[in-house]
């Protein structure tokens, strides 16, 4: 692999809840989460959480906005490789075919940002609960229910109010 070759490959083990980083203070790193479970976080000026994403047993992020910060803690336990964000740019700049890739890939990261998106402003909470439950199934049993909750974008409460009222304890 091309990045353990530069001596760039940072392989990191991770606790289950400890913090990769948070939104004031974000590396310009890309990470690679190799297994194990990450939320992606914004938190509020009152200290609430919102879950923007899950990286979940395998995938990709960095903070390589700095007008847009959010911060990543392992919810499980976790290993990652910490890439410079610096190097990985170069390395697209000057290798075409990993510049189509790179391509295709943020291509991808684009629409499942949209979809989200139009999921939380179109679908109600238990639409969003539902549909998790059924594509999701083994995610649902991973997470703490509060990251549910956050995730939906709706609080602990009206979270247990949702599964009351469909007849579900998870």
């Amino acid at each position: 692999m091309r990045a353990r070759r530069a001596g760039r490959w940072r392989l990191l083990q991770v606790e289950k809840r400890a913090w990769l980083f948070d939104q004031d203070i974000a590396p310009g790193d890309l990470h690679v989460l190799m297994s194990g479970l990450v939320k992606l976080v914004f938190l509020t000026p009152q200290g609430d959480e919102r879950i923007k994403n899950l990286i979940v047993d395998q995938g990709v992020f960095a903070v390589d906005d700095l007008a847009v910060r959010f911060g990543a803690q392992a919810i499980k336990p976790s290993e990652l490789v910490r890439l410079p964000i610096g190097w990985v740019r170069q390395e697209i700049a000057d290798d075409m075919e990993l510049g189509t890739l790179f391509s295709r890939f943020s291509d991808w990261v684009r629409s499942r940002k949209a979809q989200r998106e139009q999921t939380l402003l179109c679908r109600s909470a238990t639409e969003r609960y539902l549909d998790i439950r059924q594509q999701q199934p083994n995610l649902i049993e991973r997470l703490p229910q509060g990251d549910i909750a956050h995730y939906l974008g709706i609080t602990p409460i009206a979270f247990s109010r949702i599964k009351r009222r469909i007849g579900t304890s998870a």
